[in-house]
């Protein structure tokens, strides 16, 4: 991988007294185009696909990803911060569910946007223990963050049994939670890649602050590739669904 070059290092961590903005073509978190005119969302949607991630990154969203297994994320500008969710602010929680006790690890993430469209980790935990783990934290998030709008959760292919165990645990708690299904189409290898690519203009320019207590998904972040398949990655899959 080749080095950052001079000009870059100085964007993403700017010297004492210098402002720098980062205009990005495409706004993740909106879902609008910075010039629509010229650029718009339909033709930004094909142009990724046809050129991939990291051309994407590079050309469109003043992001310069290296190679397709650079480091994706900086975390000079990713901050810990305490904090509690005001009025007007928008609070999701969204799941990355997994099945087996000791098998993959799921992953359960709580964000609270502003009106000023910056993003705080208010939540974000991940573990083995199946099925019933996640629910269980699922339950526990709605009880601590009461005002949660929506609750995302990823279905695959037996979305029917999966709702079935969601409605069934919801009942037998008493709990009446807003449930929104997320279906991720089938991708030629890069589907979550790609995913999570879309959290790099939060992170890399300083929108997204964390509680104290997130070293796991610090971690996640500073540790991640793009391209590689065989990473710790549960915790981003889960905070990129906030984007959907």
């Amino acid at each position: 991988m080749t080095p950052e070059t001079y000009l870059v290092g100085l964007i993403r961590r700017p010297l004492a007294g210098w402002n720098v903005r980062v205009y990005a073509m495409l706004d993740e978190v909106k879902g609008t185009s910075l010039w629509p005119d010229k650029y718009p969302m339909p033709f930004l949607s094909q142009r990724r696909q046809e050129i991939g991630e990291s051309a994407f990154q590079r050309e469109f969203q003043n992001n310069p990803v290296r190679d397709w297994k650079s480091r994706l994320f900086t975390t000079a500008r990713l901050a810990f911060e305490s904090w509690k969710p005001e009025g007007g602010q928008r609070i999701t929680m969204c799941v990355d569910p997994a099945f087996r006790h000791g098998g993959d690890a799921w992953a359960v993430s709580v964000v609270s946007v502003g009106k000023d469209t910056a993003w705080h980790v208010m939540h974000a935990k991940k573990d083995k223990t199946g099925t019933q783990g996640w629910l269980d934290e699922m339950a526990s998030c709605a009880g601590k963050y009461p005002r949660i709008l929506t609750v995302g959760i990823e279905s695959g292919g037996g979305q029917a049994s999966l709702e079935y165990s969601v409605e069934d645990f919801l009942r037998r708690r008493g709990l009446i939670l807003p449930i929104t299904w997320i279906k991720h189409p089938p991708h030629k290898g890069k589907g979550k890649s790609a995913r999570i690519a879309q959290l790099s203009p939060l992170i890399n320019t300083g929108r997204l602050t964390l509680q104290p207590d997130l070293e796991s998904l610090y971690r996640e972040i500073e540790a991640y590739r793009a391209g590689d398949d065989n990473q710790e990655d549960h915790l981003l899959d889960s905070l990129s669904m906030h984007l959907e």
